[in-house]
């Protein structure tokens, strides 16, 4: 569960006869020399049926941000805090309200030289590559699933995290569990079983009640409307679950997958220099499609080809965003075939109305080596999926160049006449040097997906990062 800073909150136990909450009491503090107020943490943990508190106690209000809360039936209690100190912290708590455990969360090993005084408890330094900073305070995921877990007589708290990695805290040995230790391999393996079989309910359950999910979501995007907590749960469980079964290639979910490929979920991706159709300048994306789309390439499921990109005319409209969208075909038969009679020079259009929108679109900051862009130049690079029948997962790169010479009265009025009319700006500002301008197919590439290129398309991160980080 997440919070909102400073808003009260709770999380109860599984069975319901806990609750671990968290409320705030404004204070004054001073430092250097001046006093100010703040607002101080309070966490406790209710006996739900009598009212009674367990315990409680005072938080940090420099650095507990609490963002998530878990409760077992027993008593341990782990609360999950932002991280603005450089590290985000996953802190676990006995039955009796004692820290005996706090996770520092971060993504460098210089960390190790700076690790801040534990008043309480153990501290430990948990390292990964996908644990960022930034001005917010330390980025490492939304939607990791987390649980508690009984092994050998022992409760552990399970946190899987997006990209399949474990962070296992064993609460009464307090300390985290290594994954590659053969002490603890049966535990791993179980608990891949486990979120194997919790994947596939989740996205049956999904598809019981996806006509529920799309009209609340819809609904959502009209006026703002919450969707209820059951469904707000299920719908972020299913984005999880599909990563499940991305990493553990869970053939058991093909059918699963194809009920749900053509769910939509769009939302606003930004500007797309290339556009196909004057005007249609920015991209959208279907957020649920396009997990499902890569869990169906893991598994070997051939996917239908329903979009994954939207071509609009406006920024993100959530009321009227289908009105916007240039209306191109899905499901394109024969398409490997209309692929190789493409021929160099061509424009955007030529492609998009045969074709579609492209599964995934490539520019400098994915990748800036084979999309260079400088003053008077831009390349994009589409890349339309073709999975084989044998699992085997091929793109075909289309490349276009975009030179900013503006169009000549001639070719814009030609446009003009061929599709649609330029907008209201654009006819009154005809010499703008953002009007459209020439882009052109300069070349067309069949590649099988590498490791780089699934970890770019899996986690939305530019092939240069990638480069830059650890074995």
């Amino acid at each position: 569960m997440h919070n909102r800073r400073y808003i009260p909150f709770s999380q109860n136990s599984e069975g319901g006869t806990l609750a671990l909450k968290v409320h705030y009491i404004g204070e004054e503090v001073e430092q250097h020399g001046r006093t100010f107020p703040v607002q101080i943490p309070w966490f406790t943990l209710e006996d739900v049926v009598t009212g009674q508190n367990l315990w409680c106690r005072r938080g940090n209000w420099r650095i507990d941000d609490p963002h998530g809360f878990f409760v077992s039936n027993d008593g341990w209690s782990v609360i999950h805090f932002h991280g603005r100190d450089r590290f985000a912290r996953l802190t676990a708590l006995s039955p009796e309200g004692q820290i005996v455990l706090t996770v520092g969360i971060t993504g460098f090993d210089g960390d190790h030289a700076n690790e801040p005084p534990v008043p309480e408890g153990r501290w430990t330094l948990w390292i990964d590559d996908h644990v960022s900073g930034s001005t917010a305070g330390v980025l490492w995921g939304c939607r990791h699933r987390c649980h508690f877990f009984h092994w050998e007589d022992r409760l552990h708290f399970v946190c899987r995290t997006e990209w399949g990695r474990y962070l296992v805290i064993d609460l009464e040995n307090a300390c985290v569990l290594d994954e590659n230790a053969s002490s603890s391999e049966g535990l791993f393996l179980k608990l891949r079983s486990s979120d194997e079989l919790w994947a596939l309910e989740t996205l049956r359950m999904t598809c019981e009640q996806r006509q529920m999910l799309e009209s609340g979501l819809a609904k959502m995007r009209l006026d703002k409307t919450k969707l209820p907590d059951q469904l707000a749960a299920l719908w972020d469980n299913a984005f999880m679950a599909l990563r499940v079964v991305r990493q553990e290639k869970t053939a058991a979910a093909r059918s699963l997958l194809k009920e749900l490929q053509s769910m939509p979920d769009p939302g606003m991706l930004g500007f797309n220099e290339i556009a196909p159709v004057n005007g249609f300048t920015f991209m959208l994306g279907h957020w649920f499609r396009e997990e499902v789309h890569l869990a169906m390439l893991r598994t070997k499921t051939l996917p239908k080809g329903y979009s994954l990109r939207l071509f609009s005319d406006i920024y993100y409209d959530p009321i009227s965003w289908s009105e916007h969208c240039l209306m191109v075909p899905e499901c394109v038969k024969d398409r490997e075939a209309i692929l190789c009679s493409l021929e160099l020079g061509i424009a955007p259009r030529d492609v998009v109305f045969r074709l579609g929108a492209p599964e995934f679109i490539r520019d400098s900051w994915y990748d800036n080596e084979t999309c260079p862009r400088g003053d008077d130049f831009y390349f994009e690079c589409w890349d339309y999926d073709q999975p084989a029948e044998d699992g085997t997962v091929i793109s075909w790169a289309l490349l276009w160049k975009r030179d900013k010479e503006p169009l000549s009265p001639e070719e814009r009025e030609k446009l003009k006449g061929d599709f649609f009319e330029y907008s209201k700006y654009k006819e009154e500002h005809p010499d703008d040097p953002e009007a459209p301008t020439r882009a052109k197919l300069v070349s067309i590439t069949r590649f099988v997906w590498d490791d780089a290129y699934w970890r770019m398309r899996e986690e939305k991160i530019p092939i240069r990062w990638l480069k830059m980080t650890r074995t």
